[in-house]
Parts: C-alpha cells; structure tokens; sequence
C-alpha cells in the first residue's frame, strides 16, 4: 500500500509527472492509493519504487521552477506596457503567448545594447526602464534559484512567492 509521509507537502501534478515518467502510474481508489507499473515487476517491487519516489519528493525544484515562470512572464509584461500599451487580444492565451515572444525579442535586443554600451549613447528613459526591467528579473531569479528547503512545503512556496512578490519593477 503507498502512504504519503504528509499529504500537503506534495504538489500533485508535480508529483504525478515524476511518478509516470519513471514509468510507473498511481490511481486513488476508494481512499486507496495504488501503483501500477511493468508487469515484469511484482506488485510489491512496483509499491517500493513508487513509495521511494514519493518519499524522495522535494517540492523545492517545483517551486524554484514556477517563481522563475510567474518573473518572466511579469518581465515580458512590464517590457510589453513599455512598448505596447494600446495592443488587447480577445483570446488571453494569444496575449501570453506575445508577450513572451515579446519579452524574448527584447532579451536579445539588451544583449545587443550590452555588446555597444561602451560607445553609445545614454540610455533614453524608455531603454533604462527595459534596462531595470531585466536587471530586476534577474536579481529575483538569482534569488530564487538561493531559495533552499525551508522544512515545508508551505514554507518553501511561501519562500518563493515573497521573491515573487517582492519584486520592485521600474515606474
């Protein structure tokens, strides 16, 4: 039978993505958990295999993972109201999706801007806010990727999401 050490410390999905991709499937039935996994396998080689990923599970990686996704995605929307302010889509996901593409085309663009920054011009205001935008993103990702196990789950995501939270983007 696979018991869950604590419950709460999981993320689910996470958790269930991990799981099949080691080849191996957990369904509830009833209240009970069950594995399933190669039938070349003993039922009782299948419980351990799943109950060590299960006991093995951090959701710090998780964690790091999705604070890293919600700075980007704030870092493409602070470039795109720079650059965009007027542009709205009718389907949000068509929004997301240029905004990231957005947020990577100026990426390279304050790549470009490193390589000559010794010979150009001052910054316009519009470039250093980009130029604040990126360097704000990456402090928080630098400070996310430092996060470590904080003892729980909530804790952790909690530790994370302060990151997140905490971000000052330029005005």
């Amino acid at each position: 039978m696979i018991t869950f050490p604590d419950p709460t410390a999981l993320q689910w999905e996470d958790l269930g993505n991990k799981i099949a991709k080691a080849g191996y499937q957990l369904v509830q039935t009833d209240g009970v958990w069950m594995a399933f996994g190669p039938s070349t396998m003993t039922q009782a080689q299948v419980d351990a295999a799943v109950q060590t990923i299960i006991n093995g599970y951090s959701i710090l990686p998780y964690a790091k993972k999705t604070g890293i996704q919600q700075v980007n995605t704030a870092k493409a929307a602070n470039y795109y109201t720079l650059y965009t302010p007027a542009f709205t889509a009718t389907d949000p996901n068509i929004e997301a999706e240029f905004q990231d593409n957005f947020g990577n085309a100026i990426d390279a663009m304050l790549d470009l801007w490193a390589s000559v920054n010794a010979s150009a011009k001052t910054a316009t205001t519009a470039w250093k806010k980009v130029l604040d935008t990126r360097a704000a993103a990456r402090t928080a990702i630098a400070a996310i990727k430092a996060v470590t196990d904080q003892g729980s789950a909530a804790a952790t995501m909690a530790a994370v999401q302060a990151i997140v939270d905490g971000i000052v983007w330029p005005a």
